[in-house]
């Protein structure tokens, strides 16, 4: 069984690196890039400890950069979990301004997920309960479509592939860009970021078959350890 898992860790590895996994944290070490050199500092209540990002409401990590792709294909995945009852606007991620248009992935005051300003509602209720959840916008500019996927289930989309500006505030972790003050109280963790539309097997973590055999073929075991949440 061990076996059988390193295997399939290891063939998630090699497919996203095929996918274009461009930026990836996993809040080991702060707010460190393990894939690119994009790294974050900690502002206000913001503190990493135990593997995870944690937000106070009033903190957030700042990188010096927009590390989310504006335009064409790209993926923004990552683990969250809230520490209790918030105000309804908060947001996990952003970059940009407002009208920009500007990015982010938060809670409207209806307590729906907002995926940028160009979809400010997407119908995907944002959950309530304390537990771990996984969200991911994937934007495919071939296909012209973004997908919204909560728990690797795609649960929205549009006819329309969502691009943003390449102006306003970098990249924050738990508050929406500048001047706007709409923090998360919660954990994030297991950030990743990709400059391709991914597939939902890249999400649920079911590589696809030829990367199995690829793996057969003389990959071998990355040694990858991923951490799985209760």
């Amino acid at each position: 069984m061990k076996l059988k898992f390193t295997l399939i860790l290891a063939a998630l590895a090699v497919s996203s690196a095929q996918a274009g996994l461009v930026h990836s944290y996993d809040f080991s070490s702060g707010v460190t890039d393990l894939t690119g050199s994009a790294n974050a500092s900690l502002i206000g209540g913001a503190s990493v400890g135990g593997g995870v990002l944690s937000l106070n409401g009033s903190g957030y990590a700042e990188f010096g950069s927009h590390i989310i792709p504006t335009s064409g294909s790209y993926s923004v995945v990552l683990d969250f979990r809230l520490a209790g009852a918030q105000s309804g606007i908060h947001e996990l991620i952003s970059q940009g301004s407002s009208g920009g248009p500007g990015f982010y992935i938060g809670s409207s005051n209806s307590f729906d997920f907002r995926a940028t300003d160009s979809w400010g509602s997407t119908g995907v209720t944002f959950p309530a309960d304390t537990l771990w959840h996984q969200v991911a916008l994937v934007v495919d500019g071939t296909g012209g479509t973004s997908t919204l996927f909560l728990d690797g289930t795609a649960l929205g989309s549009t006819s329309f592939a969502i691009s943003t500006t390449t102006g306003g505030s970098d990249t924050r972790l738990g508050s929406q860009f500048a001047p706007h003050t709409e923090f998360f109280n919660g954990e994030i963790d297991n950030l990743r970021i990709y400059d391709s539309a991914i597939t939902s097997g890249e999400l649920t973590g079911t590589p696809e078959p030829s990367t199995f055999l690829l793996l057969i073929a003389g990959v071998g075991s990355l040694g990858l350890a991923r951490r799985r949440k209760a």
